[in-house]
């Protein structure tokens, strides 16, 4: 992607767009979504994170709920917001994965 996605809004756009454009592409994020990712921002996903992509039908729809929180900021959010992180997709894309891995365990 030659556009860098700030926001996961951004992200999650530019990765609508692009596989909107290349049906190769598309299908590589259904059939083996993070294998896509990692090859595609040059980035390897922390062990044991999980990334779900998934289509759309005439039939079926989907909602994603955020993760419930406890009030407390992660030790990478703080990071963010101090500043500290890097400003770069890879890892935009390994900060929003480590919320998304924080659902799931």
């Amino acid at each position: 992607m030659s556009q860098t996605a700030t926001t996961r809004k951004e992200f999650e756009a530019a990765l609508i767009a692009k596989a909107q454009a290349d049906r190769a592409f598309r299908q590589a994020l259904l059939n083996n979504s993070s294998a896509t990712i990692e090859k595609e921002f040059g980035v390897t996903l922390r062990a044991g994170a999980e990334l779900k992509v998934v289509e759309e039908t005439a039939t079926s729809n989907y909602l994603v709920l955020p993760a419930a929180t406890s009030g407390e900021l992660l030790d990478s959010e703080l990071k963010a917001a101090s500043g500290g992180a890097r400003s770069d997709i890879g890892q935009k894309l390994q900060f929003m994965l480590n919320e998304a891995n924080s659902i799931y365990n």
